[in-house]
Protein backbone atom coordinates (compact mmCIF):
# COMPACT_ATOMS: atom_id res chain seq x y z
CA UNK A 1 0.00 0.00 0.00
CA UNK A 2 2.60 2.05 -1.15
CA UNK A 3 0.85 4.49 -3.57
CA UNK A 4 -1.04 8.22 -2.13
CA UNK A 5 -4.85 6.67 -2.20
CA UNK A 6 -3.16 3.90 0.05
CA UNK A 7 -1.50 6.44 2.35
CA UNK A 8 -4.51 8.98 2.43
CA UNK A 9 -6.63 6.06 4.06
CA UNK A 10 -4.06 4.83 6.65
CA UNK A 11 -3.76 8.42 7.53
CA UNK A 12 -7.76 9.05 7.97
CA UNK A 13 -7.84 5.22 9.94
CA UNK A 14 -4.89 6.93 12.42
CA UNK A 15 -7.14 10.20 12.89
CA UNK A 16 -10.08 8.06 13.67
CA UNK A 17 -8.60 6.39 15.96
CA UNK A 18 -7.04 9.19 18.06
CA UNK A 19 -10.69 10.84 17.69
CA UNK A 20 -12.44 7.63 19.49
CA UNK A 21 -10.10 8.36 22.10
CA UNK A 22 -10.42 11.76 23.07
CA UNK A 23 -13.50 11.66 25.49
CA UNK A 24 -14.15 15.80 24.30
CA UNK A 25 -14.15 15.32 20.78
CA UNK A 26 -16.40 12.31 20.89
CA UNK A 27 -18.59 13.86 22.48
CA UNK A 28 -19.01 16.87 20.27
CA UNK A 29 -19.19 14.69 16.77
CA UNK A 30 -22.33 12.65 19.27
CA UNK A 31 -23.83 16.11 19.99
CA UNK A 32 -23.51 17.43 16.29
CA UNK A 33 -25.23 13.61 15.12
CA UNK A 34 -28.06 14.13 17.38
CA UNK A 35 -28.96 17.81 16.13
CA UNK A 36 -28.33 16.70 12.34
CA UNK A 37 -30.61 13.75 12.93
CA UNK A 38 -33.38 15.95 14.75
CA UNK A 39 -33.02 18.91 11.83
CA UNK A 40 -33.73 15.79 9.14
CA UNK A 41 -36.85 14.75 10.39
CA UNK A 42 -38.10 17.22 10.99
CA UNK A 43 -37.05 19.31 7.96
CA UNK A 44 -40.18 19.03 5.74
CA UNK A 45 -42.30 20.71 8.35
CA UNK A 46 -40.41 23.87 8.96
CA UNK A 47 -40.38 24.08 5.29
CA UNK A 48 -43.74 23.88 5.19
CA UNK A 49 -44.67 26.61 8.20
CA UNK A 50 -41.85 28.82 6.43
CA UNK A 51 -43.54 29.12 3.14
CA UNK A 52 -45.82 31.35 2.01
CA UNK A 53 -49.22 29.88 0.10
CA UNK A 54 -50.58 32.58 -2.46
CA UNK A 55 -53.37 32.97 -0.11
CA UNK A 56 -51.24 34.56 2.67
CA UNK A 57 -49.70 36.71 -0.34
CA UNK A 58 -53.48 38.37 -0.92
CA UNK A 59 -53.79 38.68 2.70
CA UNK A 60 -51.22 40.86 2.83
CA UNK A 61 -51.46 42.66 -0.02
CA UNK A 62 -54.70 43.82 0.92
CA UNK A 63 -53.37 44.85 3.94
CA UNK A 64 -50.41 47.31 2.40
CA UNK A 65 -53.59 48.46 0.37
CA UNK A 66 -55.77 49.01 3.45
CA UNK A 67 -52.84 50.85 5.65
CA UNK A 68 -51.26 52.66 3.02
CA UNK A 69 -53.29 55.79 3.24
CA UNK A 70 -52.75 55.62 7.25
CA UNK A 71 -49.28 55.27 6.80
CA UNK A 72 -48.99 58.19 4.48
CA UNK A 73 -51.69 60.65 6.32
CA UNK A 74 -49.30 59.90 9.09
CA UNK A 75 -46.43 61.04 7.27
CA UNK A 76 -47.96 63.94 5.78
CA UNK A 77 -48.90 65.18 9.41
CA UNK A 78 -46.01 63.87 11.70
CA UNK A 79 -43.48 66.44 10.15
CA UNK A 80 -41.17 68.04 12.28
CA UNK A 81 -42.57 71.76 11.88
CA UNK A 82 -46.07 72.05 9.74
CA UNK A 83 -47.94 75.64 9.38
CA UNK A 84 -50.45 76.60 12.02
CA UNK A 85 -52.64 79.77 11.55
CA UNK A 86 -50.14 81.79 14.62
CA UNK A 87 -47.12 80.88 12.58
CA UNK A 88 -48.21 81.64 9.24
CA UNK A 89 -50.93 84.18 9.92
CA UNK A 90 -50.16 86.48 6.75
CA UNK A 91 -50.05 83.65 4.40
CA UNK A 92 -53.09 82.44 5.90
CA UNK A 93 -55.15 85.76 5.19
CA UNK A 94 -53.35 85.78 1.90
CA UNK A 95 -54.90 82.84 0.27
CA UNK A 96 -58.34 83.78 1.86
CA UNK A 97 -60.01 85.93 -0.59
CA UNK A 98 -61.53 88.15 2.44
CA UNK A 99 -58.30 88.65 3.96
CA UNK A 100 -56.44 89.22 0.79
CA UNK A 101 -58.54 92.24 0.48
CA UNK A 102 -57.91 93.71 4.10
CA UNK A 103 -53.95 93.22 3.46
CA UNK A 104 -51.87 96.43 2.79
CA UNK A 105 -50.17 96.13 -0.49
CA UNK A 106 -46.78 96.46 1.87
CA UNK A 107 -48.32 92.90 3.36
CA UNK A 108 -49.61 91.51 0.09
CA UNK A 109 -46.02 92.43 -1.15
CA UNK A 110 -44.42 90.76 1.56
CA UNK A 111 -46.25 87.81 1.15
CA UNK A 112 -45.53 87.57 -2.43
CA UNK A 113 -41.99 87.62 -1.89
CA UNK A 114 -42.45 84.61 0.43
CA UNK A 115 -44.00 82.45 -2.23
CA UNK A 116 -41.59 82.88 -4.66
CA UNK A 117 -38.79 81.99 -2.82
CA UNK A 118 -41.10 79.25 -1.25
CA UNK A 119 -41.72 78.20 -5.00
CA UNK A 120 -38.00 78.57 -6.22
CA UNK A 121 -36.76 76.20 -3.26
CA UNK A 122 -39.25 73.50 -4.46
CA UNK A 123 -38.36 73.97 -8.00
CA UNK A 124 -34.81 73.60 -7.18
CA UNK A 125 -35.03 70.05 -5.32
CA UNK A 126 -37.51 68.60 -8.21
CA UNK A 127 -35.79 66.20 -10.36
CA UNK A 128 -36.76 66.31 -14.04
CA UNK A 129 -39.39 63.88 -15.38
CA UNK A 130 -40.92 62.19 -18.13
CA UNK A 131 -44.07 62.83 -19.83
CA UNK A 132 -46.72 60.47 -18.25
CA UNK A 133 -50.20 59.92 -18.82
CA UNK A 134 -53.57 58.93 -16.67
CA UNK A 135 -56.18 56.93 -17.00
CA UNK A 136 -59.66 58.26 -15.57
CA UNK A 137 -62.07 56.01 -14.71
CA UNK A 138 -66.07 56.64 -14.65
CA UNK A 139 -66.35 57.60 -10.83
CA UNK A 140 -63.72 59.87 -11.07
CA UNK A 141 -60.46 57.95 -10.04
CA UNK A 142 -57.21 58.47 -10.97
CA UNK A 143 -55.02 55.57 -11.82
CA UNK A 144 -51.55 55.95 -13.52
CA UNK A 145 -50.71 54.45 -16.65
CA UNK A 146 -48.42 51.08 -17.27
CA UNK A 147 -45.69 53.95 -18.52
CA UNK A 148 -45.94 56.24 -15.48
CA UNK A 149 -42.55 58.22 -14.84
CA UNK A 150 -40.83 58.49 -11.54
CA UNK A 151 -42.01 61.09 -10.82
CA UNK A 152 -41.03 62.86 -7.44
CA UNK A 153 -44.12 63.52 -4.99
CA UNK A 154 -44.36 65.95 -1.65
CA UNK A 155 -46.24 64.11 0.85
CA UNK A 156 -49.97 65.32 0.26
CA UNK A 157 -49.49 63.94 -3.50
CA UNK A 158 -48.39 61.05 -2.11
CA UNK A 159 -51.26 60.40 0.14
CA UNK A 160 -53.86 61.39 -2.37
CA UNK A 161 -52.22 58.48 -4.68
CA UNK A 162 -52.32 56.45 -2.01
CA UNK A 163 -56.16 56.34 -2.25
CA UNK A 164 -56.50 56.87 -5.93
CA UNK A 165 -56.89 60.82 -5.59
CA UNK A 166 -54.03 61.89 -7.48
CA UNK A 167 -53.78 63.65 -10.86
CA UNK A 168 -50.21 63.93 -12.25
CA UNK A 169 -49.57 67.39 -13.75
CA UNK A 170 -47.05 66.94 -15.66
CA UNK A 171 -48.89 66.74 -19.01
CA UNK A 172 -50.21 70.14 -17.86
CA UNK A 173 -48.61 73.63 -18.83
CA UNK A 174 -48.12 75.68 -15.83
CA UNK A 175 -48.08 79.49 -15.73
CA UNK A 176 -45.49 81.15 -14.01
CA UNK A 177 -45.48 81.85 -10.14
CA UNK A 178 -45.93 85.73 -11.11
CA UNK A 179 -48.57 85.14 -13.45
CA UNK A 180 -50.57 82.91 -11.02
CA UNK A 181 -50.01 85.85 -8.75
CA UNK A 182 -51.15 88.55 -11.26
CA UNK A 183 -54.21 86.22 -12.04
CA UNK A 184 -54.90 86.09 -8.32
CA UNK A 185 -55.32 89.39 -7.64
CA UNK A 186 -57.32 90.10 -10.56
CA UNK A 187 -60.05 87.07 -9.36
CA UNK A 188 -60.26 88.75 -6.16
CA UNK A 189 -60.49 92.28 -7.15
CA UNK A 190 -63.97 91.17 -8.94
CA UNK A 191 -67.35 89.99 -7.67
CA UNK A 192 -66.52 86.90 -6.39
CA UNK A 193 -67.25 84.60 -3.59
CA UNK A 194 -65.94 85.47 -0.84
CA UNK A 195 -65.57 81.87 0.86
CA UNK A 196 -61.99 80.52 0.46
CA UNK A 197 -62.72 76.67 -0.07
CA UNK A 198 -65.71 77.99 -2.54
CA UNK A 199 -62.81 80.15 -4.35
CA UNK A 200 -59.90 77.76 -5.04
CA UNK A 201 -62.86 74.80 -6.12
CA UNK A 202 -64.05 77.28 -8.98
CA UNK A 203 -60.56 78.84 -10.06
CA UNK A 204 -57.62 76.52 -8.27
CA UNK A 205 -57.04 74.66 -11.82
CA UNK A 206 -56.03 78.15 -13.36
CA UNK A 207 -53.29 78.51 -10.86
CA UNK A 208 -52.14 75.11 -9.75
CA UNK A 209 -49.15 76.37 -7.77
CA UNK A 210 -50.98 78.73 -5.77
CA UNK A 211 -53.60 76.00 -5.21
CA UNK A 212 -51.16 73.67 -3.26
CA UNK A 213 -49.91 76.09 -1.24
CA UNK A 214 -53.43 77.38 -0.24
CA UNK A 215 -54.15 73.70 0.75
CA UNK A 216 -50.99 73.70 2.84
CA UNK A 217 -52.38 76.98 4.58
CA UNK A 218 -55.50 77.16 4.75
CA UNK A 219 -55.85 73.55 6.02
CA UNK A 220 -53.22 75.12 9.36
CA UNK A 221 -54.32 73.60 11.76
CA UNK A 222 -54.95 75.07 15.55
CA UNK A 223 -52.09 73.15 16.86
CA UNK A 224 -48.73 71.46 16.32
CA UNK A 225 -45.84 70.00 17.28
CA UNK A 226 -43.83 72.47 18.54
CA UNK A 227 -47.01 73.85 20.86
CA UNK A 228 -47.79 70.20 21.68
CA UNK A 229 -43.90 70.21 22.66
CA UNK A 230 -44.44 72.80 24.86
CA UNK A 231 -46.86 71.18 26.84
CA UNK A 232 -44.92 68.48 26.84
CA UNK A 233 -41.68 70.56 27.89
CA UNK A 234 -43.92 71.37 30.93
CA UNK A 235 -45.31 68.72 31.89
CA UNK A 236 -41.44 67.00 32.29
CA UNK A 237 -40.66 71.01 34.31
CA UNK A 238 -43.61 70.23 36.40
CA UNK A 239 -43.29 66.74 37.81
CA UNK A 240 -43.07 65.81 41.04
CA UNK A 241 -39.32 64.92 40.79
CA UNK A 242 -38.89 68.55 39.96
CA UNK A 243 -41.20 69.48 42.50
CA UNK A 244 -38.65 69.79 45.64
CA UNK A 245 -35.98 71.67 45.25
CA UNK A 246 -32.53 70.36 46.19
CA UNK A 247 -29.58 72.84 47.13
CA UNK A 248 -26.75 72.89 44.96
CA UNK A 249 -24.46 73.39 47.24
CA UNK A 250 -24.56 70.67 49.70
CA UNK A 251 -21.00 70.73 50.80
CA UNK A 252 -19.67 72.83 53.28
CA UNK A 253 -16.13 72.56 52.36
CA UNK A 254 -16.57 74.30 48.56
CA UNK A 255 -13.34 76.29 47.63
CA UNK A 256 -14.45 79.35 47.06
CA UNK A 257 -12.95 82.77 45.54
CA UNK A 258 -13.21 85.77 46.22
CA UNK A 259 -13.40 89.01 44.41
CA UNK A 260 -13.26 92.62 44.09
CA UNK A 261 -13.63 95.71 41.61
CA UNK A 262 -15.52 93.37 39.39
CA UNK A 263 -18.87 93.24 37.14
CA UNK A 264 -20.74 90.88 34.83
CA UNK A 265 -18.56 90.40 31.75
CA UNK A 266 -15.28 91.99 33.38
CA UNK A 267 -12.06 89.90 34.50
CA UNK A 268 -12.23 88.50 37.87
CA UNK A 269 -9.95 90.60 40.47
CA UNK A 270 -9.23 88.40 43.57
CA UNK A 271 -9.53 89.69 46.90
CA UNK A 272 -7.26 88.12 49.77
CA UNK A 273 -7.53 88.40 53.41
CA UNK A 274 -6.45 91.82 54.86
CA UNK A 275 -7.71 94.84 55.95
CA UNK A 276 -8.33 97.57 53.14
CA UNK A 277 -9.08 97.42 49.44
CA UNK A 278 -9.49 94.51 47.80
CA UNK A 279 -9.57 92.64 51.05
CA UNK A 280 -11.91 90.62 52.99
CA UNK A 281 -12.19 89.96 57.12
CA UNK A 282 -9.78 87.03 58.24
CA UNK A 283 -12.20 84.62 58.98
CA UNK A 284 -14.82 86.08 57.16
CA UNK A 285 -14.52 85.14 53.53
CA UNK A 286 -16.26 84.10 50.77
CA UNK A 287 -16.16 80.36 51.94
CA UNK A 288 -18.41 81.24 55.10
CA UNK A 289 -21.48 81.70 53.12
CA UNK A 290 -21.62 78.34 52.29
CA UNK A 291 -21.65 76.86 55.67
CA UNK A 292 -25.28 76.85 56.59
CA UNK A 293 -24.62 79.19 59.44
CA UNK A 294 -26.33 82.38 59.59
CA UNK A 295 -23.99 83.21 62.63
CA UNK A 296 -20.76 83.89 60.10
CA UNK A 297 -21.27 86.52 57.88
CA UNK A 298 -18.96 87.27 54.51
CA UNK A 299 -17.26 90.77 54.98
CA UNK A 300 -15.52 92.62 51.83
CA UNK A 301 -14.15 95.91 51.48
CA UNK A 302 -13.98 96.09 48.21
CA UNK A 303 -12.47 100.06 47.25
CA UNK A 304 -12.82 101.17 50.45
CA UNK A 305 -9.49 102.32 52.34
CA UNK A 306 -11.09 104.10 54.96
CA UNK A 307 -12.67 101.21 57.13
CA UNK A 308 -14.29 103.65 59.62
CA UNK A 309 -16.29 105.80 57.61
CA UNK A 310 -16.58 104.05 54.64
CA UNK A 311 -18.02 106.21 51.25
CA UNK A 312 -21.88 105.20 49.84
CA UNK A 313 -19.51 103.20 46.59
CA UNK A 314 -17.26 100.99 49.25
CA UNK A 315 -17.69 97.84 48.58
CA UNK A 316 -19.88 97.31 45.77
CA UNK A 317 -18.84 95.08 42.18
CA UNK A 318 -17.42 92.42 44.78
CA UNK A 319 -18.44 88.92 45.29
CA UNK A 320 -17.14 85.17 45.03
CA UNK A 321 -16.93 82.83 42.77
CA UNK A 322 -17.29 79.01 42.91
CA UNK A 323 -16.78 76.15 41.02
CA UNK A 324 -19.01 73.04 42.17
CA UNK A 325 -17.53 69.73 43.74
CA UNK A 326 -20.41 67.86 42.86
CA UNK A 327 -19.98 69.10 38.59
CA UNK A 328 -21.75 71.04 36.51
CA UNK A 329 -25.88 71.58 38.20
CA UNK A 330 -28.78 73.68 36.52
CA UNK A 331 -29.29 76.57 39.15
CA UNK A 332 -32.92 78.03 39.13
CA UNK A 333 -33.15 80.08 42.20
CA UNK A 334 -31.19 81.10 44.81
CA UNK A 335 -31.74 83.00 48.08
CA UNK A 336 -29.28 85.07 50.44
CA UNK A 337 -29.19 85.29 54.51
CA UNK A 338 -28.76 88.60 56.23
CA UNK A 339 -25.82 89.21 58.55
CA UNK A 340 -25.70 90.24 62.28
CA UNK A 341 -25.73 93.57 62.16
CA UNK A 342 -26.16 97.50 60.39
CA UNK A 343 -28.80 96.41 57.33
CA UNK A 344 -27.38 99.06 54.97
CA UNK A 345 -24.15 96.99 54.25
CA UNK A 346 -26.83 94.08 52.96
CA UNK A 347 -27.12 93.28 48.96
CA UNK A 348 -29.65 95.11 47.30
CA UNK A 349 -28.58 94.38 43.17
CA UNK A 350 -26.56 91.32 42.17
CA UNK A 351 -25.83 89.56 38.67
CA UNK A 352 -25.38 85.64 38.94
CA UNK A 353 -22.64 84.22 35.98
CA UNK A 354 -22.31 80.16 34.97
CA UNK A 355 -18.91 79.18 33.16
CA UNK A 356 -18.03 75.75 32.01
CA UNK A 357 -14.69 76.52 31.76
CA UNK A 358 -11.74 75.16 32.83
CA UNK A 359 -10.62 76.63 36.18
CA UNK A 360 -7.22 78.68 35.18
CA UNK A 361 -9.91 80.26 32.17
CA UNK A 362 -12.72 81.31 35.66
CA UNK A 363 -10.47 84.87 35.90
CA UNK A 364 -11.58 85.81 32.53
CA UNK A 365 -14.61 87.71 32.39
CA UNK A 366 -14.96 86.18 28.62
CA UNK A 367 -15.66 82.66 30.10
CA UNK A 368 -18.73 83.82 32.14
CA UNK A 369 -22.47 83.82 30.92
CA UNK A 370 -25.26 85.72 32.69
CA UNK A 371 -27.52 84.70 34.04
CA UNK A 372 -28.84 86.92 36.26
CA UNK A 373 -29.56 90.78 36.82
CA UNK A 374 -31.93 91.86 39.75
CA UNK A 375 -32.90 91.91 43.48
CA UNK A 376 -31.01 90.01 46.13
CA UNK A 377 -34.49 89.32 48.29
CA UNK A 378 -33.76 90.52 50.74
CA UNK A 379 -35.93 93.54 52.00
CA UNK A 380 -35.43 97.21 53.18
CA UNK A 381 -34.28 96.39 57.33
CA UNK A 382 -35.09 93.18 56.83
CA UNK A 383 -34.36 91.33 59.78
CA UNK A 384 -30.75 89.78 61.47
CA UNK A 385 -29.79 86.58 60.32
CA UNK A 386 -32.70 85.74 58.07
CA UNK A 387 -33.23 84.83 54.75
CA UNK A 388 -34.95 86.76 51.82
CA UNK A 389 -37.07 85.60 49.32
CA UNK A 390 -36.14 82.85 46.69
CA UNK A 391 -35.28 84.59 43.28
CA UNK A 392 -35.91 82.63 40.16
CA UNK A 393 -33.56 82.77 37.57
CA UNK A 394 -37.34 81.85 34.87
CA UNK A 395 -34.37 82.40 31.54
CA UNK A 396 -31.50 79.57 32.65
CA UNK A 397 -32.37 76.04 31.17
CA UNK A 398 -28.03 75.43 30.90
CA UNK A 399 -26.19 72.90 33.70
CA UNK A 400 -23.07 75.05 34.84
CA UNK A 401 -20.01 74.00 36.64
CA UNK A 402 -18.82 77.03 38.01
CA UNK A 403 -20.97 80.25 39.51
CA UNK A 404 -19.90 83.19 39.69
CA UNK A 405 -21.63 85.93 42.52
CA UNK A 406 -21.17 89.67 42.54
CA UNK A 407 -22.99 92.87 44.13
CA UNK A 408 -23.75 95.19 42.09
CA UNK A 409 -25.10 97.49 44.76
CA UNK A 410 -25.63 97.79 48.42
CA UNK A 411 -28.45 98.59 50.28
CA UNK A 412 -27.16 102.21 51.74
CA UNK A 413 -29.21 104.61 50.23
CA UNK A 414 -26.46 106.69 49.60
CA UNK A 415 -25.06 106.85 53.03
CA UNK A 416 -21.28 106.20 54.18
CA UNK A 417 -20.29 102.13 54.52
CA UNK A 418 -17.35 100.87 54.96
CA UNK A 419 -17.92 96.70 53.65
CA UNK A 420 -21.03 94.93 52.45
CA UNK A 421 -21.81 91.96 54.43
CA UNK A 422 -24.14 88.86 53.98
CA UNK A 423 -24.00 85.28 55.91
CA UNK A 424 -25.31 83.13 53.57
CA UNK A 425 -26.06 82.28 49.93
CA UNK A 426 -28.38 79.41 48.82
CA UNK A 427 -28.12 78.00 45.69
CA UNK A 428 -31.22 75.70 44.05
CA UNK A 429 -30.96 73.36 41.53
CA UNK A 430 -30.73 70.06 40.50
Amino acid sequence: MDSPLAETIQKGRSLIKVIRRSHILMKFINTEKKCSTALLKHKPVLIYLLEFSSDDYTILKNLIDIFEPFYQTTNLLSVHKYPTIGLCLYLYGYFDPFGYSVLTPKERLKVERQIKQKNKEQNKFQTPTTTSSALISSNGSVYPSIKQSSEKLNRLDTFLKSINKYVSTNNVIQKTISEEIFHYESLVKTDLPKHAVLFWQRYGEQMPILKDMAQKYLSAPGTSLPSESAFSSSAYIGRKARAQLSQVLTSSNETVYGVWNTTAGSDSNPASNGTGIGKYSLGQGPYTVFDKNTNTKYVNFGNCNNITTGSPNCAQKTGLYLTLKRGASLLVAFQLATADSFPQRDPLQITIEGSNNNSTELTRGSSWTLLYKGSSGISINQTRLTYGSIQWLLQNSEWYASYRFLVNLAMNNGTNIPFIQYSEVALFGY
